[in-house]
């Protein structure tokens, strides 16, 4: 058997219908050998014990030594690694430059700021007409849970208590939390009401909304719709922290071809296809190295400024640059108090969501 015989099983949906499945072909006696997930189903399916530990793997392999450690910290359970990483995401607060400029506003100093100076500055973002009709809106309060978690994080506190196992809702941190988006949107009128679908992505790109809390992944549509857009850290009460999310494959323990899909894996995460899944858009990929090609690097370069979202960390310069050197981007990609940061807590978010 060989890696050209492997079959692909294409399971659409949203990640409530890819767990059931997944959970249903385990019961089945019908799972596949490799399974292609995200950071929303680690929980779900690690605490199963439905993969096969792959530290050997991982450390019988050099190949690896490219991707963050953190990754692999991040993707393991009780100790043992279940997922290889693919690529990630953060949440940062992507701007409209032209708006600041037109309304005056400076941009926010190292892509930092406060709570209390990113309202004053939604405020000054925001445009009504004469009938009082708001014509551009300063910020979206997220309608999306991955989107909104820096919210809470920035101040303190989670949702979920630190183990997953129960509700920290009555935590007065996370009232105050929704208490400040709450007055965001009906004290101040910076942000429409959230609505149960659509996001505001369009509405960003026509450069009717000043501010939304998104990812790596809006920088093509940015660049196609010549939109002069930086990012910032979300604002901080407590701490400069943002939630990370990633993509991971795991083997099933149980798989007959414990050796083909272990070279499957490194057939789909080796410096090649990363750098190919880079070059497309999307998410950051996990390897240095295909993280650092200039044609990944061009992705992010819009109206002249380098977007930093591989630097987006903790205590780091977020100000439209980019590290110039491979050695000035391993250096901060791999420092402790900075993307690795970042890195554990939005594992953790993202493992609170499954």
């Amino acid at each position: 058997m060989s890696l050209s015989s492997f079959e692909i099983d294409a399971i659409s949906g949203g990640w409530g219908d890819y767990v059931t499945k997944v959970l249903g072909q385990f019961n089945a006696g019908a799972a596949a050998d490799v399974y292609g997930t995200a950071i929303e189903t680690f929980q779900a399916f690690s605490s199963r014990n439905l993969w096969m530990p792959l530290d050997d793997f991982v450390a019988a392999n050099s190949g690896f030594s490219d991707f963050a450690p953190s990754l692999f910290e991040q993707g393991s359970y009780n100790g043992a690694i279940n997922y290889v990483p693919i690529s990630w995401n953060n949440i940062m607060i992507n701007y409209n430059r032209d708006l600041f400029d037109a309304a005056g506003v400076a941009y926010p100093v190292d892509g930092k700021w406060t709570w209390d100076e990113f309202r004053d500055v939604a405020k000054k973002l925001t445009i009504k007409d004469a009938s009082g009709t708001v014509t551009q809106f300063g910020y979206e309060v997220p309608n999306q849970n991955f989107f909104i978690q820096p919210w809470f994080f920035s101040n303190g506190t989670s949702i979920l208590s630190d183990d997953w196992s129960a509700s920290n809702m009555l935590d007065p941190k996370v009232a105050e939390s929704l208490q400040f988006l709450y007055d965001l949107i009906h004290v101040d009128g910076v942000s429409p009401i959230p609505s149960s679908g659509a996001t505001m992505d369009s509405q960003f790109m026509a450069g009717q909304v000043a501010m939304i809390s998104r990812g790596h992944w809006i920088v093509q549509s940015a660049k196609s719709n010549d939109l002069n857009m930086d990012v910032a850290i979300p604002p901080s009460k407590e701490s400069d922290t943002t939630v990370i999310g990633f993509g991971g494959y795991a083997i099933n323990k149980t798989t007959a071809n414990p050796d083909l899909a272990k070279a499957l894996i490194l057939e789909l995460t080796n410096e090649e296809t990363q750098k190919e899944e880079g070059e497309k858009g999307g998410g950051v990929p996990g390897r240095l190295s295909a993280a650092s090609t200039e044609a990944f690097l061009s992705l992010s370069s819009l109206s002249g400024t380098l977007l930093p979202d591989i630097a987006a960390h903790k205590g780091g310069s977020l100000a439209g640059q980019f590290p110039g050197s491979r050695e000035d981007f391993h250096s901060l990609l791999y420092r402790d108090d900075g993307w690795r940061s970042v890195n554990r807590r939005w594992c953790q978010a993202g493992r609170r969501r499954a």
